[in-house]
């Protein structure tokens, strides 16, 4: 059974909403498990705004787990993402995000380097 775009879409943004209430509920493996069964959906559909969400969402899940550095890792794709698309909304937060990581694992050096990022993406918005 193949999906229609619009299916698709509604499935991603489903599951990003259940990843958020899986965090809250204190079981984010569920919400990364959640995710990670759609993402196949927007790389399919060549959806990189949903794909650069499903990577906000994912390290949110993983952050919560306490796997920093897989949260890292799907911040810096989804930055990798906004200079594909040249679409950069959001893209300060993420920095922001990961400066934070870096704090949490006690690398102060790397978190100032991305909270200099995310002082100049604020100032070019």
């Amino acid at each position: 059974m193949t999906q229609t775009i619009g299916t698709a879409r509604r499935s991603i943004s489903r599951a990003i909403k259940e990843s958020r209430d899986w965090c809250k509920e204190g079981e984010p493996s569920k919400g990364v498990a959640c995710l990670q069964a759609v993402e196949s959906l927007a790389i399919k559909l060549r959806d990189p705004m949903a794909e650069r969400g499903l990577m906000r969402a994912m390290s949110a899940c993983y952050r919560a787990q306490g796997a920093t550095q897989d949260a890292i890792s799907c911040l810096l794709r989804g930055i990798d993402i906004s200079s594909q698309i040249g679409a950069y909304t959001g893209d300060a937060d993420m920095f922001g995000e990961i400066g934070d990581l870096y704090v949490e694992l006690g690398d102060y050096d790397a978190a100032q380097l991305y909270y200099d990022q995310c002082l100049k993406a604020l100032d070019e918005d």
